[in-house]
């Protein structure tokens, strides 16, 4: 019922923004930027007045259907005399169209089917398994949890400060479907319908390129089977999602700048895509910065009033949709980026350091099952740093957490959701590259080498301003997603009409994408050896045994809380907690045993301890005694492991 609810008005502003525009994908992308716009304004809207409920939101939604289907019968009324245009002749001319493509050439056929067999067992695996990635379980779902219990998206008092501070709007898609179907049974398809959405842009980002169909199948079949992508597509982190609305800012920059006289609707999207981008992940600032300096100087080369005040539109939409968690940041950080992500910023700008940075980075995408290969690989890296670079392979001032580089990995961390490498794609690339260079198509394309220039540069700057660390790789999904534009443009221009070879290509993507659907670390579908860190599928796995993937020694600790706590009868508990702790599985377990327990990170400065005194006091990995202390004054220490302690108060 929830899908059908928060899907119809998305089908609704399909068909009317479709009437203005003969390509289903575009308007595709232009009805999901609507309708999360939406979907921001009903969140931020019944937030202030705290009615983040379910009967506000239901009714939201149905409100938001209504007045849509309105405007949908009144353009029916207006564009009757162009029946032609309707969508549903349109899509049947489509769907003829698509026929005769798979009568003609079997190209396609294979293509959408590899298309359809991947994407529905990754949202299998999503429908099946409930969240179990570690930022999920510390900071993404917790923060669900909390809006849904205070009612609002406001900040609140937290020791977990990413759950505040870091941009909120995959947050705000899962909560309304967590509040709509009362579970997290669909919190993992945001990632994934952002997957199929990044198909869709990267195919209209090469058509921009000058890619043939050919070329468009080929671009969203690599974006598509990017292992990482595949991975990500079935959790409740947001890599793909930033990477989604990305791959729509740079495919109506491309617009712009070949025509940027073109109707309104073209500066509200490119505007309003780079600031749901912004809203959705800090990285969205380094992978748009390029575009929009491109963007910025052909405007201002043409010396055209009309371009630049589109121009200066597009910063204002982008703000717009931004200026609520900024303001919300600065009030309490004074800077609207918050302070959570101020550890991984780079220490040290030398041209060694960046060089460090940037081989370190590519390093993470081949490691392999062989170990002698990736031990060969470190010898040549470390040999590099302390030979050419001057550089510890593993200095702090480049290096997050301080963390030890090292190319060595357990089998299961090749095929994790925050490790896992492209060794494929990033062959393609450079593959891609080279062809782009030997045939000379820049010469007749500048198009797409500024695009190549602008994808190069987001890789320098991301390793000029972020330290390196062995869970990088899923960072770079985005600059994966934007390559396969270019390397479907590229291949395009290469292969040309030897259509055997695409089907080869395409077989080949789907063959060596197989295995990280099968065995994802967290959520396989099969065990096989020591790929996977479960011991079952999760087919055949409970599914509270399925949260505690990422931390199985918390299971047990996890159970005996919650059943103590409901022996106590009690029914406000405060939290304490170290600042990365997996407290998601705890408040899931607590909430499905009684809805109306009230869960609140306690704070001996805060105000509202004095309208909220809980029974009980849950202290997680905090090692901070001195801190505690006034906390537990009125409370006894009642039950105790080496992660968790429980105070009850006293007259319990």
């Amino acid at each position: 019922m929830s899908a059908i609810i928060i899907a119809l008005p998305l089908i609704i502003l399909f068909l009317i923004t479709h009437r203005k525009n003969n390509s289903l994908r575009v308007s595709l992308l232009s009805a999901i930027i609507l309708w999360t716009l939406i979907l921001i304004t009903i969140t931020e809207i019944l937030s202030l007045f705290k009615l983040l409920t379910f009967t506000f939101v239901f009714s939201s939604w149905m409100i938001v259907s209504i007045l849509l289907f309105v405007i949908l019968y009144k353009s029916h009324y207006q564009y009757k005399s162009k029946f032609q245009l309707l969508p549903y002749s349109q899509i049947k001319i489509n769907l003829t169209k698509l026929k005769n493509l798979k009568n003609k050439n079997s190209t396609f056929f294979l293509g959408f089917l590899y298309i359809l067999i991947i994407s529905s067992s990754i949202a299998a695996i999503a429908i099946v398994s409930p969240p179990n990635n570690w930022d999920s379980m510390t900071y993404h779902m917790s923060r669900v949890i909390h809006w849904m219990q205070n009612r609002s998206v406001a900040h609140y008092q937290t020791y977990i400060v990413r759950q505040v501070d870091t941009p909120p709007l995959a947050g705000f898609i899962i909560t309304h479907l967590q509040i709509l179907s009362r579970s997290d049974r669909f919190a993992n398809l945001v990632q994934w319908f952002s997957m199929l959405g990044s198909m869709v842009a990267v195919s209209l980002i090469a058509k921009r390129l000058g890619a043939n169909l050919y070329g468009q199948l080929t671009s969203a079949m690599i974006c598509l089977t990017i292992p990482m992508g595949i991975l990500q597509a079935s959790n409740t982190q947001n890599d793909y999602v930033v990477s989604f609305w990305l791959a729509c800012f740079v495919y109506y920059t491309l617009g712009f700048l070949v025509d940027s006289s073109k109707n309104r609707s073209k500066t509200f999207n490119l505007g309003a895509s780079l600031g749901l981008a912004i809203f959705t992940k800090a990285t969205a600032y380094i992978y748009a910065f390029p575009f929009c300096v491109w963007l910025s100087v052909s405007t201002l080369r043409q010396k055209n009033l009309q371009s630049f005040k589109k121009l200066i539109a597009i910063a204002l939409f982008t703000a717009a949709i931004n200026i609520s968690h900024w303001y919300k940041n600065i009030l309490i950080w004074g800077t609207p980026f918050g302070v959570s992500g101020n550890i991984t910023k780079n220490e040290l700008f030398t041209f060694p350091a960046i060089s460090s940075n940037l081989i370190r980075n590519l390093a993470l995408h081949f490691v392999t099952v062989y170990q002698q290969l990736n031990i060969f690989v470190e010898h040549l890296i470390i040999f590099i740093h302390h030979n050419f670079l001057g550089l510890n392979v593993s200095d702090s001032r480049t290096t997050f957490l301080d963390v030890k580089f090292s190319m060595i990995s357990i089998p299961s961390m090749i095929f994790h959701e925050d490790t896992a490498g492209n060794l494929v794609h990033i062959i393609l690339i450079f593959f891609s590259i080279a062809i782009y260079f030997v045939n000379k198509k820049w010469k007749d394309n500048y198009t797409s080498l500024f695009y190549l220039i602008s994808l190069i540069s987001t890789f320098i700057i991301f390793n000029t301003l972020l330290k390196w660390q062995p869970w990088a790789s899923r960072l770079h999904l985005p600059l994966f997603v934007l390559f396969s534009a270019f390397i479907g443009y590229t291949i395009s221009t290469f292969i040309k009409d030897k259509k055997h070879l695409y089907n080869y290509l395409l077989s080949l993507l789907i063959i060596l994408s197989l295995p990280y659907i099968i065995f994802n670390s967290t959520r396989p579908i099969l065990k096989y050896k020591n790929l996977t860190i479960l011991p079952k599928g999760i087919f055949v796995t409970d599914r509270e045994e399925l949260y505690f993937a990422s931390q199985r020694t918390l299971q047990q600790t996890y159970i005996e809380v919650v059943k103590f706590l409901n022996d106590h009868s009690c029914k406000k508990v405060g939290l304490v907690t170290g600042g990365d702790v997996p407290e998601y599985p705890l408040l899931i377990m607590l909430l499905s045993q009684d809805n109306k327990i009230d869960l609140r990170h306690f704070f001996l400065q805060d105000k509202q301890n004095k309208n909220f005194q809980p029974c009980a006091i849950v202290s997680i990995q905090f090692d901070n005694e001195e801190y505690i202390a006034p906390l537990i004054k009125d409370y006894n220490k009642s039950w105790t492991d080496n992660l968790v302690n429980i105070y009850l108060k006293n007259n319990i």
